[in-house]
């Protein structure tokens, strides 16, 4: 295709006519010279051949015209456009290399999204909440100089809605909960428990408050923005229960019991309780800090191979005479030496969930 495409072109632009009068000359041992055009248009120079010494010697000039046929108009309208194609697609082909060697333009970078500090605001809120929860009318100062460590510029005589009268201690505040708008931008629970004082500077009944402190990042730090509000404590969704979901091995809990009563006992007494755990446990014991009161449950689950699951309630005995309850999660792996086997603890960890 490439070679009809190619003779195509040369027809058209009357290259190969000029090829074919070039081959007949060498054929007749000529030399193709090219002179000057005649006036009147475009013609073809051959030798003229000699037809004898006396018309040799007369002839003027070595050289004839011959007349070359000309191209029809069509002819001549399609090299036009073929010039301008080729034209075009050396135009295209240099704007082409030039173009490519520029650079493509940067794109604009996409700022990731910051997440807002919540580790920062819960301090922040909960510093804020034990300065705005506490106040002495003996000394005002004291509480307006620690809210000046979380609200920017606030002055010595703003008491930042307090009057100025009575006396109320904070004993302990916990962040519930952070409530962002934006990145820059949150509200903060807090809950707090105070204690009033009345006449004669008597403690009246401690109680905990939810407080709802509005904060905001400003210049790379978090800060309080204004005044708060009181609400109600937040109540816990869901169910405290820790029981496991299994079903209980109820003679393996029988005849375990007896085991978790003098593990517990050696827990709460002992720092170190692996004489009475699995042989490959090392675990740390309480040294001392409680004292086993009673087991108040003790469940083991049923399972496959040598590990069990078991979950317990312990009332232990403090130093002070008083009992607090607590739970734990516990792992049990068979032992067996020779013909007896026993089940010991390998882990424990607190059932908080």
């Amino acid at each position: 295709m490439a070679g009809g495409f190619k003779r195509t072109v040369f027809r058209v632009l009357g290259i190969d006519q000029l090829q074919r009068q070039r081959e007949q000359e060498r054929a007749q041992g000529t030399s193709a010279n090219e002179a000057p055009a005649p006036t009147g248009g475009a013609a073809l120079w051959t030798r003229s051949e000699p037809v004898g010494a006396e018309q040799q010697s007369q002839a003027k000039v070595p050289w004839q015209p011959v007349a070359a046929p000309k191209a029809s108009g069509w002819i001549k309208a399609f090299r036009v456009v073929i010039l301008i194609a080729a034209a075009v697609i050396f135009i295209a082909g240099i704007g082409n290399l030039f173009g490519s060697h520029r650079a493509a333009p940067a794109a604009a970078p996409t700022a990731a999204a910051t997440p807002f500090p919540e580790a920062g605001a819960t301090g922040v809120a909960e510093r804020f909440a034990a300065s705005y929860l506490s106040w002495d009318e003996a000394d005002p100062t004291v509480r307006t100089a620690a809210l000046a460590l979380d609200v920017p510029g606030l002055s010595n005589e703003d008491r930042f809605g307090w009057d100025g009268t009575g006396k109320q201690t904070v004993t302990g505040v916990t962040a519930m909960g952070v409530a962002p708008t934006s990145s820059t931008v949150a509200t903060v629970t807090v809950a707090a428990k105070i204690t009033p004082y009345g006449k004669n500077d008597k403690a009246g009944k401690a109680q905990w408050i939810g407080l709802d402190v509005p904060v905001a990042v400003r210049g790379g730090r978090v800060i309080v923005t204004g005044e708060p509000a009181t609400i109600a404590v937040p109540e816990p969704k869901g169910s405290n229960s820790t029981r496991h979901a299994g079903a209980e091995d109820t003679d393996l809990t029988d005849s375990t019991e007896s085991y978790a009563k003098s593990f517990f006992a050696a827990y709460g007494a002992d720092a170190d309780v692996s004489a009475v755990a699995a042989p490959s446990a090392k675990i740390a014991g309480l040294g001392g800090v409680y004292k086993l009161d009673e087991i108040r449950s003790w469940v083991v689950y049923k399972g496959s191979g040598d590990d069990r699951e078991a979950r317990v309630t312990v009332r232990w005995s403090t130093a002070g005479g008083s009992t607090v309850d607590q739970n734990y999660r516990l792992t049990l792996t068979q032992v067996r030496s020779g013909d007896t086997t026993r089940w010991q603890v390998a882990s424990i960890s607190g059932a908080t969930n």
